[in-house]
């Protein structure tokens, strides 16, 4: 739903970028994916660092994003 929801804000003229720790392409159906390569557990690609938090942080303030939707859970610490 994350992909789907960047899609239809890109087609409403919204710079949509997904910002996330889950490998992968960088662009998928035509939407940006910034990707954050740290640490991951070896069972599922969870992201996994002390330093995740402030990586997120500089990520978000270099990007300079008018807006931020964040999903954030156990399973999804940084928002994927």
């Amino acid at each position: 739903h994350i992909l789907a929801l960047a899609k239809r804000l890109r087609q409403r003229g919204v710079e949509a970028t997904i910002v996330t720790s889950f490998p992968g392409p960088d662009v998928i159906e035509g939407v940006p994916v910034d990707r954050i390569d740290r640490l991951r557990l070896p069972v599922v690609p969870i992201a996994l660092s002390p330093g995740l938090v402030g990586m997120v942080r500089r990520r978000l303030e270099a990007g300079r994003y008018d807006m931020v939707h964040v999903h954030c859970s156990i399973v999804a610490p940084l928002g994927t």
